[in-house]
């Protein structure tokens, strides 16, 4: 009998399969992750330019004027701030696909990195945003509504309201 028997060679074959899969997958997960982080990332801003337009819309429509957004997100949470007039999309991020501490203007939202996190931040100078509320995975509607001008504040005031 020449050579290495026939279950030896099998199970041999075997392991070496199984050793390059486990390798593959396992050099293989940094760039998924960097792939899934990024597809999530442009889901967020997305979605933060539709809200911007459609209260931007609501705003040159005049007062009572309302539109109605649904949403349909995979991932990250959402926050509309009254206090502070933004609109935040915030994320987990291993891959660190935007750097601790960096900061950029895209399309009118402001992308900061922190450590494992990204924010986008839509934010107002001319509106005062009410109602409010935060949300995330799942399908969500916004009712975005135009309240009126504040000559106090000289001030738009378009209320946002998540409905689950």
């Amino acid at each position: 009998m020449k050579g290495i028997h026939p279950l030896i060679g099998a199970v041999l074959v075997i392991v070496v399969s199984v050793s390059a899969v486990i390798t593959v997958l396992y050099l293989g997960s940094p760039a998924i992750s960097r792939t899934q982080e990024t597809l999530l990332l442009q889901e967020g801003k997305n979605i933060l330019i539709s809200i911007d337009g459609y209260i931007k819309d609501v705003s040159n429509r005049g007062e009572e004027s309302t539109r109605s957004l649904s949403l349909s997100v995979t991932g990250g949470n959402y926050f509309i701030d009254t206090e502070t007039e933004t609109v935040v999309f915030l994320m987990e991020s291993k891959a660190q696909i935007i750097g601790a501490g960096v900061s950029k203007l895209e399309d009118n939202i402001n992308i900061t990195g922190e450590i494992g996190k990204i924010y986008l931040n839509l934010s107002y100078v001319n509106i005062d945003i009410t109602d409010g509320g935060s949300f995330g995975k799942g399908t969500h509607t916004l009712i975005i509504k135009n309240n009126g001008y504040n000559s106090t504040t000289q001030k738009q005031i378009i209320s946002v309201k998540v409905v689950r």
